[in-house]
């Protein structure tokens, strides 16, 4: 019996292990609807992320530079019948060769295949051409359009694990009507044709810290970390053939042009709404831009927004040495039951009972080496109310 059942242990606990590892449908909890912010960080002295299993990726000294920007995704349900499977679509605008904008949207999907774009609707639009070709009837119409991709781009195919990766890629062809008197086009039809292709690859797996809005290190989320290698091609069909050169070179277009980029992106492995985390890399390796999301932070660790309300709660001094005196102000702690402080790698090493403290700071010796450790605050409830980063020297 027991030649039997310690196999079969070691077989569950390693299929545990693969299952906290790996990214399915089963964890990926994506909003049907949501609003979230990017925060910009200077990125001038931040370094890669270091690959392979078992990192913690520190980034809880970013400095945040302003407001990246907003992701918002809409309930796509109600289109549920033009796009049989969509679950989302954001907003995602188009600009003609003269820079008008054409409001558009994509469609994604989640399903056990993985998250992956679905389709592209795009408004109609017309514009006079008479500033390029100088023929005052001259005009480019854009009929409002839905499309179905018939490939589709992934940007998880599940299972993701530590081994994952995937190319994909989707061919978007929006239709034109073209009129240019002098070299005899009468609303002939064309195609603006974009094929964007990538690769993705996981690269490492463990844990990132990442700051809050007000700069206070986050809890550690467990997570992999994805480099994406993206190629996009634009090109122009006029009359079911490439466009002329001397047309393409009146509107400033070349024909076939080609845009590479790549990026390094950190989904969490619970509750996977979005990466948490993201940088871009230039043609020699270096970040050249970063971003973080907190709110992706609080739904990876189930952390609500009222939880992580931080209070006027002041550790100093911190940096503090090894050895040394840490005071804490409690001014504004009236529901704090305990201070708790754990080192990088989420283990607790200390912990302080607050309750029957009758004043308004404490002042503690911790017994910790060299490092960087986290303080969390937990009410009467067990819940965590802040969680700030401590420097030991």
């Amino acid at each position: 019996m027991k030649k039997i059942l310690l196999p079969t242990l070691v077989l569950i606990a390693f299929a545990s292990f693969l299952q906290a590892q790996t990214i399915s449908f089963s964890n990926m909890n994506r909003s049907a609807s949501f609003v979230d912010t990017f925060y910009a960080a200077t990125s001038a002295s931040v370094s890669v992320a270091t690959p392979g299993s078992g990192q913690i990726w520190d980034y809880s000294n970013l400095v945040p530079s302003g407001t990246f920007g907003t992701e918002t995704y809409y309930n796509a349900s109600d289109s549920s019948s033009l796009y049989p499977g969509a679950l989302q679509f954001f907003n995602k605008n188009l600009f003609t060769p003269s820079g008008l904008t054409i409001p558009g949207a994509e469609f994604t999907s989640l399903n056990a295949n993985g998250w992956h774009v679905l389709g592209f609707f795009l408004q109609g639009a017309s514009e006079s051409l008479t500033a390029f070709t100088g023929g005052a009837g001259d005009v480019l119409d854009i009929p409002q359009q839905r499309l179905i991709y018939s490939d589709s781009l992934f940007y998880l195919k599940f299972p993701v694990t530590a081994q994952s990766t995937w190319t994909s890629f989707y061919k978007r062809q929006v239709a034109f009507n073209l009129t240019v008197a002098s070299s005899g086009l009468n609303a002939t039809p064309g195609v603006f044709q974009n094929y964007t292709s990538q690769t993705r690859t996981v690269l490492g797996s463990g844990q990132i810290i990442i700051p809050d809005e007000n700069g206070n290190a986050m809890p550690a989320v467990p997570a992999l970390m994805i480099e994406v290698t993206q190629t996009e091609i634009d090109s122009v069909f006029l009359g079911g053939a490439p466009a002329p050169p001397a047309l393409m070179s009146v509107f400033g277009l070349t024909q076939g042009i080609t845009f590479n980029s790549k990026y390094v992106l950190f989904y969490p492995l619970n509750n996977v709404e979005s990466p948490i985390m993201g940088y871009n890399l230039d043609a020699s390796g270096s970040l050249t831009g970063l971003y973080y999301r907190p709110k992706v932070g609080r739904k990876a660790n189930s952390i609500g927004l009222a939880q992580m309300d931080l209070i006027n709660t002041n550790f100093y001094p911190n940096p503090m040495l090894q050895g040394g005196v840490l005071n804490i102000d409690l001014s504004a702690t009236a529901d704090l039951a305990a201070i708790k402080i754990y080192n990088i790698q989420g283990q607790q090493v200390a912990e302080y009972k607050t309750s029957e403290n009758n004043t308004q700071n404490l002042s503690i010796t911790p017994n910790l080496g060299q490092g960087i450790y986290l303080i969390s605050l937990v009410n009467q409830d067990g819940a965590e109310l802040s969680r700030t980063k401590l420097q030991v020297l």
